[in-house]
Formats: structure tokens, C-alpha cells, sequence
């Protein structure tokens, strides 16, 4: 009965990947939109401009509402991209596209809160092979809702190499605590990752952004935790250090540690490592790597925490 529900409930909780492509309602979270890279960049520019004139129309907003949009080329991969970003009071949404070339590329440049990038990554470690080269037809499709103050992924659905995995987060009415569960209604046991910083603000989110110091844009490839000089910084679950050193230019004093299914987080501009830690040494989750700081490429204390 449960895999029943949970099922009922997937298909109803995720959009399709067909449906990504389209208009952004009032309180939706970001979408891309593709356009063939044989496309005019004009013409983009000129689908920007007139979206925004309908979204402002369609939302009557207040003085000081922004809705930014924007147009970029992409020559990489072929495509220019449009992104339509509606504000929303909370942290919820959906996203849904084609994987390219391996999941961990296409979830490390995902835009979702830094929350469900954890929950996503732990929940599929072990179960989905993250580095698999993409094929054809491969996608992923998740939704997210505040839960308590806390983002959490609520509905995950991927096709990677071929092979489709699927989850969804069910709590019984009045049991405090929930857990997710396959499509099958089977439980899927996932200690959560935890913040490495406790008590702290996001100052800088995952995704493009004007360099505080070079004044580019560039691609911000984690999330800056603020926080003051010498705040204690921890493991986000249980795993291996595979660096302990320097990038005087860029992350400063940093940690990597490696978890399940080749995932590795990234600790950086720490102002100290914790004493004694070396490469290799095993990590149980919540134990001190080191400490908040401003090393490196930084312009104020805080923490660059990445997932890759």
C-alpha cells in the first residue's frame, strides 16, 4: 500500500522533464530555458525582455520586487540559456532536465538549497553511480518543500546509465520523525549529511555570481557559510581526508574528505586545521577538521563548503 502511495505521490509531486521548458508562475522556484545554439543571441535577449514584461504584468508587483531575468550563450555545450527567477517566500520548488555527461556534473551545477544538495547526495550515495558517462534519455526530476524552517527533498526520480532509481520522503501523521522510501515502498536507510558550520547565514549561494574580488562573473561551485573567526568546522558525515594543505590564491587552507560512491566535500579558507589531522585519517560525521577563517581568495570570515 505504501509503494502504492509513495508512487501516487511521486507522480503528482514531480513535473515532467517535457514540462520544464514554459512560463514561471508566481512563487515557482528557478527553470532554464534552452535555446538551439543556432538561435540569434538577439533573439534570446528579445524572449527575456518580453517574459519579464509579462511576468510583471501577470504579478502586479510591489515597488522593490525584483524579477530578474537572463540570457547567457553557453558554447561548451552548444546552447544559450535563458533563466527566469521567480522570488518565493519559502524554500520550495521542482527541477527537472536531462543529465549531461554524469550525474555529479549535472547536480553540482543544480540550483536547489545547499540542504537538499546534501540530502540528494547522501540519499543516492551507494545506490547510483555518480560518475557514469550519460545516456541518452538519462534525467532527473526532484522536488523540495521547507519543512520546519529546514529545506528537504521531498520526491527524487533519476535515470542514470540507463537504470532508473526513485524516493520519496513519507512521515505517518503524528510520528515525529520520517524517513524515505523507494517507489516500492522498501525504506532507504541515508544518514543525513549535516551542516559543517553550526549557527551561520548563507553569504554567497551555489550557482553564477560576480566574483567579490575580481569583479567577473564566475561560477560559484559551493556555498559560503558566514560565520566568525575560529568557529569550529566539522565533517558533514563520515569519511576519508584525502588533502589537508594550501591554495594560497583560491581556497586557502582547506580539507577535502572523501565519503561513499566517490563524493567528496570541500572545507575551505580555514583560518586552522584541526591538531593531529592528516591525510588519510577516517572522519566519523560532526568531527572538528578545523577552523572559520578567511585564507585565500576571501574578503571576510566564513566557510566555503562544496560537495562534488
Amino acid at each position: 500500500m505504501l509503494g502504492a502511495l509513495a508512487a501516487l505521490g511521486l507522480a503528482a509531486a514531480l513535473p515532467a522533464v517535457s514540462q520544464l521548458p514554459g512560463a514561471v508562475d508566481a512563487g515557482t522556484a528557478v527553470l532554464p530555458q534552452r535555446v538551439l545554439s543556432d538561435t540569434p543571441f538577439p533573439t534570446a535577449q528579445h524572449f527575456v525582455t518580453s517574459e519579464l514584461a509579462r511576468t510583471i504584468g501577470a504579478r502586479s508587483p510591489q515597488p522593490g520586487l525584483f524579477a530578474p531575468l537572463s540570457a547567457h550563450r553557453n558554447d561548451m555545450l552548444g546552447y544559450a540559456s535563458l533563466f527566469t527567477l521567480a522570488p518565493s517566500e519559502a524554500e520550495h520548488g521542482m527541477r527537472a532536465g536531462n543529465i549531461e555527461l554524469t550525474l555529479s556534473d549535472t547536480l553540482n551545477r543544480l540550483d536547489v538549497p545547499p540542504e537538499v544538495r546534501i540530502q540528494l547526495g547522501d540519499l543516492v550515495s551507494g545506490k547510483v553511480e555518480m560518475r557514469a558517462s550519460a545516456k541518452r534519455g538519462d534525467y532527473y526530476r526532484l522536488a523540495f518543500d521547507e519543512n520546519d524552517g529546514v529545506p528537504r527533498l521531498t520526491a527524487l526520480e533519476l535515470r542514470v546509465a540507463g537504470r532508473t532509481f526513485g524516493a520519496i520522503w513519507f512521515r505517518a501523521p503524528g510520528a515525529e520523525h520520517g524517513a524515505y522510501y523507494t517507489l516500492d515502498g522498501a525504506p532507504l536507510e541515508a544518514a543525513a549529511f549535516t551542516m559543517p558550520v553550526k549557527w551561520t547565514r548563507i553569504s554567497s549561494f551555489f550557482g553564477e555570481r560576480i566574483h567579490p574580488l575580481s569583479q567577473a562573473m564566475a561560477f560559484h561551485t559551493g556555498v559560503d557559510l558566514a560565520a566568525p573567526t575560529g568557529t569550529p568546522v566539522d565533517a558533514a558525515a563520515d569519511g576519508v581526508v584525502s588533502f589537508v594543505g594550501t591554495d594560497p590564491g583560491g581556497y586557502g587552507h582547506y580539507v577535502i574528505v572523501d565519503h561513499a560512491d566517490g563524493y567528496s566535500t570541500y572545507y575551505a579558507h580555514l583560518s586552522a586545521f584541526a591538531r593531529g589531522l592528516r591525510t588519510g585519517e577516517p572522519v566519523k560525521q560532526g568531527q572538528r577538521l578545523g577552523s572559520v577563517g578567511m585564507t585565500g581568495a576571501a574578503t571576510g570570515p566564513h566557510l566555503h563548503f562544496e560537495v562534488r
